[in-house]
């Protein structure tokens, strides 16, 4: 591709933001990744002095997290990986849909970064989180406190939660499971429900309008209820119990902390969700390595 402008660079990122939303990217996510690529243009236009799309090279894309780095101050490695992965994300699309042909970041790493894992809520969070959406009031409370407690009990994707339809839940006396028809990466598996999934289900299933198509979770007017729906949906109860930053992946590393915490095996927690591997089950496994040296550290204290 030849040299562009501003406005091919506005059309480009336009293009791609409309992929991101198709793809159940939550608004968030969306907005960080379109001010993390126009921070990245900016800074190569200034160096380079013009825009090539398929220009850019592996040593651009090293040498733009070196650049974060010795600014004053540094951002924060963090930070750095969160802008990197923004730039996986785009050229991975970019050469999918023929606007480029090379993958320049394809094998640049992460900088370092001492990693504590993915936030969850502790006990008393979640206690607050949920006393919050029981409060909530009528039959679009009752909805949204079987999408709070569903992704909280099962740890399901936002968009796995909204793609959800009746058919694929079964619910018993004793037992129950839903049924993951496409995960990450079109991949199936069922996922138990414990009984209190299962009374939040049922209590929802009452005020449900039985004639509104095969969807589980709909909105006032009986539209299938959508990722970005859901979202704001956990988000609005999180700003109620004053807590920061409470979203569907939130509750869903709560359920895999919760679950390492108990002592279930690596294996079935990534069986349960959906992860193509062991190493990205791990990530939840810091969180209590950290706990551990903390209370290591306070023999000191004694």
């Amino acid at each position: 591709m030849s040299e562009i402008n501003k406005h091919d660079c506005f059309v480009l990122l336009e293009a791609f933001k409309q992929y991101l939303y198709a793809e159940d990217t939550s608004r968030n996510t969306t907005s960080a990744y379109l001010s993390d690529l126009s921070r990245f243009l900016n800074w190569y236009i200034q160096t380079i002095a013009s825009f090539d799309l398929d220009g850019v090279t592996p040593t651009d894309i090293r040498d733009y997290p070196e650049h974060l780095q010795e600014k004053a101050p540094p951002l924060a490695p963090a930070t750095i990986n969160r802008r990197l992965a923004a730039l996986r994300r785009f050229f991975s699309w970019t050469k999918e849909n023929g606007y480029t042909e090379n993958q320049p970041i394809e094998r640049i790493r992460n900088v370092e970064t001492t990693d504590h894992g993915p936030k969850s809520l502790d006990r008393k969070q979640w206690h607050r989180l949920q006393r919050g959406v029981e409060q909530a009031k009528g039959n679009r409370g009752v909805r949204d406190r079987c999408i709070v407690l569903l992704l909280y009990h099962t740890g399901l994707r936002v968009g796995e939660l909204a793609a959800l339809l009746l058919s694929d839940l079964t619910l018993g006396e004793r037992s129950g499971h839903v049924q993951v028809r496409r995960g990450k990466g079109n991949k199936s598996r069922k996922v138990p429900l414990n009984a209190e999934a299962r009374s939040a289900i049922r209590e929802y299933l009452k005020v449900r309008p039985s004639n509104e198509g095969p969807s589980l979770l709909v909105g006032q007017r009986g539209e299938p209820l959508s990722a970005h729906a859901i979202y704001d949906v956990v988000v609005k109860y999180g700003h109620r119990a004053g807590l920061e930053d409470v979203t569907p992946h939130t509750l869903r590393h709560t359920f895999a902390r919760a679950l390492i915490a108990s002592g279930a095996p690596l294996s079935d927690v990534v069986d349960l969700l959906g992860h193509s591997s062991l190493d990205t089950t791990r990530i939840y496994t810091k969180a209590s390595e950290t706990d551990l040296a903390a209370v290591v550290a306070r023999l000191e204290e004694r």
